[in-house]
């Protein structure tokens, strides 16, 4: 019955452990506005991030919405208290008006599965 108890016991802890490891992405900022910008230009800005979790941050994918901005992934893995970097690219066309758009992070961070970054601009003639 004892032997049964200590097994059940370090089976708890050792869940209980196993549980508190875990990945957990901390951006500086997910949102960024380049102001103004020449039609046909491209700018770029760069996303930081730490690690702040206990494993190993792997990010699995990053997905940017339409073909005008371009991603570039410092790491692929980054360890505990490790930290990483994404630099978006966006291509401003020849059409003059307001830009939004998003790029979604996805990683094996539990709690933040798929991040939103946001980037804007307003592209002019002059």
């Amino acid at each position: 019955m004892k032997k049964n108890l200590f097994f059940a016991l370090c089976f708890i802890i050792l869940s209980a452990i196993s549980c508190d490891a875990k990945s957990s992405i901390i951006f500086d900022k997910i949102e960024y506005d380049f102001g103004k910008i020449r039609k046909d230009s491209t700018v770029k800005h760069t996303f930081n991030f730490e690690n702040k979790g206990k494993s190993t941050l792997i990010i699995e994918r990053i997905k940017a919405g339409w073909g005008c901005t371009g991603t570039l992934l410092s790491d692929k893995e980054i360890p505990a208290g490790g930290s990483g970097k994404i630099e978006i690219e966006l291509h401003a066309d020849s059409r003059e008006g307001e830009m939004l758009k998003t790029i979604y992070v996805y990683t094996n961070d539990p709690d933040h599965k798929m991040i939103t970054i946001t980037i804007k601009a307003v592209v002019t003639g002059d």
